[in-house]
């Protein structure tokens, strides 16, 4: 009874790591693209000599 009880702990808190650590990524590539999204919409709206130079460069 013990050991089921155990197991069944360690699977929960397994499967609370699994999902807590796909939140985050989720959340941090969420946020890589609102960023650049709102990069190339502030570029566009107003173009910066420093975002020319960068296009230039790559």
């Amino acid at each position: 009874m013990s050991i089921d009880v155990e197991l069944a702990l360690i699977l929960g808190l397994f499967l609370i790591g699994a999902v807590v650590l796909a939140i985050d990524n989720l959340v941090y590539a969420m946020s890589r693209r609102l960023s650049r999204w709102l990069r190339n919409r502030k570029s566009l709206s107003s173009p910066s000599p420093l975002s020319s130079t960068q296009k230039k460069r790559l």
